[in-house]
């Protein structure tokens, strides 16, 4: 759920601004643009920080995390090939299970099948008391 202070863009900005800190002289180097505010950022523990204008930003740090923040991010490609342990969206973790659960089909190296799901919904359609 959004909090109050995201819901702009603005306050965006300064939340992912106040996230990032300041640089360090002594160790850390890196460009800005003070035309376009896009920034390439390199700190003397190994991560890195590429910014292209206020509203969007990658960082990435020694440990393998790689972090993106932006307003909206788009990707276009052939074919997009994802090899994961785990997926989450919006703190919900997908259930690999339910690809098990399917009535998915490996043939000949070709995976085929259809994924269908029911729902039902109860209402009360007739009340005896009132008669209608």
């Amino acid at each position: 759920m959004a909090t109050k202070e995201t819901k702009n863009k603005a306050n965006l900005h300064n939340t992912t601004k106040n996230k990032t800190g300041k640089i360090d002289t002594e160790g850390d180097w890196g460009f800005v643009s003070p035309d376009s505010n896009s920034s390439i950022v390199v700190r003397k523990d190994g991560s890195i920080s590429m910014s292209a204008g206020k509203y969007s930003q990658i960082k990435q740090d020694a440990e393998g995390c790689i972090n993106f923040n932006s307003l909206m991010e788009h990707h276009s490609a052939v074919v997009t090939d994802i090899n994961t342990a785990d997926i989450n969206i919006n703190r919900h973790k997908f259930n690999s299970q339910l690809i098990d659960l399917t009535d998915f089909r490996d043939t000949g190296g070709n995976i085929i099948g259809g994924m269908m799901m029911d729902g039902t919904v109860l209402v009360k359609t007739y009340e005896h008391t009132l008669k209608k």
